[in-house]
């Protein structure tokens, strides 16, 4: 397989994915939910077809679609092949009897999406009434772990008591990072890059509160 090939077809990939993020991220969340990655990689992989064929070929053809329900485009000294189902997404660059190539599984890029825009960060409430259960559902329970169940079910009636507050801002901070230490197998990825700007929105906006709640000094 030719490094150089293969490159060029990472590269395709990062590009489908990051298209991906930026049109998730534009829609309703009700719109988010119900998204079928698969089926939008299909629409859009004319489009990206004729977007980077020029990145990658001289002189090609217009797209054409092949019997195996690829998107192909052919030019003058190199092939340029996007396929798609529910279970990968390829792209494959062909020159002379060498080929590269690079795959990406959609179900991968589906969860991070799903966590990145669509499931929120769990209330302090929830997270007790969890942890609560899971307790509950143990056969056995040391004497730390009933003084613990103890403790948070008197923080839970508190809350109901109409105490409830949202998860803080170090928590959540917290629980996006825990999110984005999943991402190391794929670190140098684009997925990665989402979670760091994800990161760096969170604490602007916690800064922005903390400066907008400081007294402003008098000149």
């Amino acid at each position: 397989m030719s490094k150089y090939l293969k490159e060029l077809a990472t590269k395709a990939v990062h590009y489908i994915v990051d298209t991906t993020h930026s049109h998730v991220a534009r829609i309703p969340l009700e719109e988010a939910k119900v998204f079928e990655l698969s089926k939008f990689w299909k629409v859009m992989g004319y489009d990206t077809a004729i977007k980077l064929a020029p990145l990658v070929l001289t002189n090609f053809d217009p797209p054409r679609l092949l019997e195996d329900g690829s998107i192909e485009v052919e030019g003058y000294e190199k092939v340029f092949n996007v396929f798609c189902n529910k279970k990968i997404l390829k792209v494959e660059v062909r020159e002379g009897e060498m080929t590269g190539e690079h795959s990406v599984k959609p179900k991968m890029v589906d969860t991070y999406l799903h966590e990145m825009y669509v499931i929120k960060p769990p209330t302090r409430f929830e997270m007790i009434v969890k942890f609560i259960v899971q307790l509950k559902n143990k056969e056995k329970r040391t004497c730390k772990e009933e003084t613990k169940l103890q403790e948070v079910k008197r923080i839970l009636r508190e809350l109901e008591g109409g105490k409830k507050r949202e998860i803080g801002a170090t928590q959540a901070r917290e629980y996006l990072c825990s999110r984005f230490k999943h991402l190391k197998e794929v670190e140098n990825q684009p997925l990665c890059e989402m979670y760091k700007l994800a990161l760096e929105k969170h604490d602007n906006e916690v800064n922005a509160k903390d400066d907008g709640a400081r007294p402003s000094s008098s000149k």
